[in-house]
């Protein structure tokens, strides 16, 4: 049973995983023109980066057809105590004028360029005397202690995920076991912003708690992602899924910030998010139960995770 369901695992997992940006031809040629235009049009100079979970090989393909998104840091040649960080960001805007099929749009942590069929989220960042990095947030218009240059480091963050586990079949799990929960997340939650938790909760979820497992089929250690996520699940539960207030899960990097704080703002987001996952820890222990059922085992996991997850 366990190898069956291992195998269903790997169908569903090469099922989901997204390709890295550079095999995405026409996404990779949107990100150089929108750059290119930047370089002629934009008063600051910079060099750009690919962030999120392209870079940090955790992507999965999204549940809407065409509904991709980059992500793209641009690093400034500024001193962030020489600029307004709102200005910086219009400036971005202004230099990528709405036209053709795109429309600009200002968010408070970048500069959204927005496809019929995808995405391109632009970070801007400043740096400091000491040449830190600093992320520009907050727009034009809006509350003065919303316009902050904040401390980041997306470098970093990258360098820890990547880095997480030396062994390269553990590394490999770990990035399994994020792209199973973003899934998951996705079939379970609405596309609501601040209603369902984001993808950096569930990547920060298994950074802090994943731990390999593997199980021995002849003489060979073999990877068994059930047992990983499961027991995720269950040491995950001890913290409220890293929920709760006084005790928040927090972004492994500068700032540190709390990663639950815009569900805070709606009265009944935590406790959904919990009910949910106690749901999930709850189908995979059932699973474990099931060894004589193996189709029933795969239509329970089917459930939570979605169609592509093969039941035979």
């Amino acid at each position: 049973m366990a190898v069956f369901l291992q195998n269903q695992f790997w169908k569903f997992h090469e099922a989901i995983q997204l390709p890295n940006l550079e095999d995405q031809a026409v996404l990779s040629k949107k990100r150089r023109l929108l750059i290119d235009e930047l370089q002629y049009s934009f008063p600051h100079s910079f060099s750009a980066l690919n962030q999120g979970s392209y870079t940090m090989n955790t992507g999965i393909k999204p549940i809407k057809r065409g509904d991709y998104d980059i992500d793209v840091a641009l690093i400034c040649k500024l001193n962030i105590h020489q600029y307004d960080p709102a200005e910086v960001k219009d400036g971005v805007r202004r230099a990528l004028a709405e036209q053709y099929d795109r429309t600009v749009i200002m968010k408070r942590p970048c500069v959204r360029v927005q496809y019929p069929d995808y995405r391109v989220d632009l970070a801007v960042y400043g740096k400091d005397w000491a040449e830190d990095l600093y992320l520009a947030k907050g727009f034009k218009g809006s509350n003065p202690k919303n316009k902050i240059w904040e401390r980041a480091e997306p470098k970093r963050l990258k360098e820890l995920l990547q880095n997480r586990f030396s062994n390269a079949e553990e590394q490999a799990q770990f990035r399994r076991i994020i792209r199973y929960l973003k899934r998951w997340k996705d079939v379970q939650f609405p596309a609501t912003a601040k209603a369902a938790p984001t993808g950096i909760i569930m990547t920060a979820l298994a950074y802090e708690w994943f731990r390999p497992h593997f199980t021995e089929e002849d003489g060979l250690q073999k990877p068994n992602d059930l047992e990983a996520l499961c027991a995720l699940l269950v040491e995950a539960a001890m913290h409220n899924y890293g929920s709760a207030a006084y005790s928040p899960l927090k972004l492994p990097v500068k700032p540190y910030h709390d990663l639950f704080e815009q569900m805070r703002e709606g009265r009944y987001y935590i406790q959904w998010y919990t009910d949910k996952m106690d749901r999930l820890k709850s189908v995979l222990q059932k699973v474990q139960r099931m060894t004589p059922y193996p189709r029933q085992a795969l239509e329970v996991l089917q459930a939570e995770f979605g169609t592509d997850f093969p039941v035979f």
